[in-house]
């Protein structure tokens, strides 16, 4: 049988499964299953009776007629089943043809009153029977979406000669620290390099999309775009949001810009809806998969490179799924990017494997917030493999407007979309090393919050511009450049004392070799003030960073504070060099509360204060001053002396 004529009739017969209540993903379990009652996937042997008769399997013409003859096939093998596993069956249908390694896939429709764990003892018995499991149900996350009314009020730097009108509001597009805040994955630097335009497909496997939006329509292959179950219209919006992170039409003077800069958007709709939200099912997610090996093994699709699943259950391994994804990164190169888990209800992490973004053949994406913390509520485990922007998330939303979402649902298709330009700029480049690529340059995750320490299998935050050179550099022998990242640059201090001679804070980027990658200069470092370091790249590094630091003078100490009448005089060890004054402060508390203070010139070495209250203690200390470029540098505090007024 010709296996395009027959995927499209096991499209339809998935169409037609029903599926049970949803909760989001991230959310705990509810009492409900998460698999679908009394429903069975059976994986028969590539030799078996069932497997070989639906390969020759041969219709007359139509749609209509192939659909019924793979029908009537599902129904006499599950009919078979029933009988020699002596099981109660009602019915099924096929879910797959036989693959490269695996027979056909049949869904079991089993007797309200069947025992399913019996059931599945007495098919794993059965000679011609490869596998049987679940059916289990996935969920979406889309913690938080909202309509946004006004996008442009965010933290992007201009970006030359694009003309997308709401690239503010995209923080995730800019550098690490581009206003030493908001920390997006370094997309936008990226496009000096590499564009999508089309050279690049990401499959996009979740509620549907908006085929309309005006900011997503020229991006979707309308083509191949399918609807897997009900119709390809986004009752959701958790899908047309997804689409656009990826790719929302870019330089077309309108909204936002994906992150692929124009890739093509194959969109696939596996989730329907019921009374408690969206779900979709193994047997609905592995048709898709499915579809998408044929187009890709026909032709049809061979620039497909990504695929996005921004949903996952935390119930347990899926054989048949997982098979599905790794035989399109083995076979075909397409590497499967997924949602790495929000955690219990949005509000605080989980650390038990979330699939399939934890199996191997996957990547798992967890979130970060504006600032590069972790969000609070990302799981995180070993499995978990890069980290991406995924709070406040702008993106396109369903009816043709803009919104915002948060969730790991969201930091996924930023990391499918500079995939997409990681292939855009080399074609021939392998899953493996698309991979190497994003993990080998990822940045330090900020830890002022959310530290999950050893604990995490994320390789840090995405930087896609340093992912792109060293794809290029290291896989395609080009003479790219990195970008210095001035994140990981760090000094020896930040502060210090005037000594008279200059002051060379150590100076460390990363785990880059000074002299060899980066040189560094020093300025106005030998007198009191606010001196300079400025990082410049070498080799194969550019760019340039430039640190700051305080020169503070020198300080001095107390020598004695002598009791007047209703004052003190207090008396110190003089400095004159790099010191225009000093500052004398008393207080009635010893923390210095309620303090006031006198000053007094540098050829000064002592002060009275008088007009204080007779027979209290005062406790009295000093510190130096001087002024540079009208900024007050000042020395740290002497050790106090208490004094008792007359």
């Amino acid at each position: 049988m010709n296996r395009r004529r027959l995927l499209a009739a096991i499209v339809s017969a998935v169409m037609a499964a029903t599926m049970m209540p949803a909760a989001s993903f991230g959310e705990e379990k509810s009492e409900d299953n998460n698999y679908a009652d009394n429903q069975l996937l059976v994986v028969y042997d590539k030799e078996s009776d069932c497997t070989q008769r639906l390969d020759r399997t041969d219709f007359a013409e139509g749609e209509a007629e192939q659909s019924r003859g793979v029908d009537k096939l599902a129904d006499s093998t599950a009919e078979q089943l029933s009988e020699d596993a002596d099981i109660s069956v009602d019915g099924g249908e096929f879910v797959t043809g036989s693959t490269a390694s695996e027979g056909a896939m049949l869904r079991v429709e089993l007797d309200s009153k069947q025992d399913m764990n019996d059931a599945i003892e007495a098919i794993e018995e059965q000679d011609d029977v490869a596998y049987v499991q679940k059916n289990y149900y996935y969920q979406v996350c889309d913690e938080d979406m909202k309509s946004l009314d006004n996008a442009g009020s965010g933290d992007m730097q201009p970006l030359g000669t694009v003309s997308d009108t709401e690239l503010s509001s995209q923080y995730y597009l800019n550098s690490w620290s581009a206003n030493g805040s908001a920390r997006g994955a370094n997309i936008a630097s990226a496009w000096d390099l590499t564009r999508s335009e089309g050279k690049v497909s990401v499959a996009v496997i979740d509620t549907g999309i908006d085929t309309d939006h005006p900011d997503l329509a020229a991006n979707i292959d309308m083509e191949h775009s399918r609807a897997i179950v009900g119709t390809l219209d986004d009752a959701s919006g958790h899908g047309t949001m997804v689409a656009g992170v990826i790719s929302a039409v870019a330089d077309n003077s309108m909204g936002i810009a994906g992150t692929s800069y124009n890739a093509e958007i194959i969109a696939l709709n596996v989730f329907e809806k019921t009374s408690s939200g969206f779900r979709a099912s193994t047997a609905s997610m592995i048709s898709a998969l499915s579809y998408l090996e044929e187009l890709v093994s026909t032709g049809q699709a061979d620039n497909l490179r990504v695929i996005n699943i921004s949903s996952g259950q935390y119930e347990d391994t899926d054989p048949a799924f997982r098979e599905c994804i790794k035989r399109l990164r083995e076979n075909y190169n397409i590497i499967t990017v997924c949602a790495g888990g929000n955690g219990v209800y949005a509000s605080y992490p989980r650390t038990d494997n979330v699939y399939p973004a934890d199996y191997e053949e996957c990547v798992a994406v967890t979130a970060l917030n504006k600032d590069g913390t972790n969000v609070e509520y990302s799981d995180y485990n070993k499995e978990k493999d890069i980290s991406a922007p995924g709070k406040d998330i702008v993106s396109t939303m369903k009816g043709g407007g803009y919104g915002t979402a948060s969730g790991t649902s969201l930091a996924a298709p930023v990391v499918s979309g500079a995939l997409a330009l990681l292939w855009a700029g080399n074609p021939e480049l392998t899953a493996d090393q698309a991979v190497e690529s994003i993990r080998s340059t990822a940045r330090p995750v900020n830890k002022s919050a959310n530290d999950r320490g050893d604990k995490t299998g994320s390789s840090g935050a995405l930087d896609c511009r340093a992912a792109y050179v060293y794809a290029m550099r290291t896989f395609k022998g080009e003479d790219l450049k990195y970008s210095i990242s001035d994140e990981t640059m760090s000094l020896g201090y930040t502060s210090c004392t005037y000594s008279g001679k200059a002051k060379y804070p150590s100076v460390k980027v990363g785990t880059l070799t000074q002299g060899k990658d980066y040189t560094v200069k020093y300025s106005g470092n030998t007198k009191v003030g606010t001196a300079s370091v400025t990082v410049t790249g070498a080799g194969i590094y550019e760019g340039s960073i430039k640190r700051t630091f305080r020169i503070n003078p020198q300080g001095t100490s107390l020598k004695t504070v002598k009791r007047r009448y209703r004052g003190f005089r207090a008396y110190w060890y003089k400095r004159t060099t790099q010191t225009d004054g000093y500052q004398i402060q008393y207080s009635r508390y010893s923390n210095f509360k309620y303090s006031k203070s006198k000053y007094r010139q540098s050829r000064y070495n002592t002060r009275k204060v008088n007009k204080l209250t007779r027979k209290k203690y005062y406790y009295v200390r000093i510190r130096t001053y001087k002024k540079v470029n009208g900024i007050t540098y000042y020395s740290s505090w002497s050790k106090s002396k208490r004094v008792k007024t007359r």
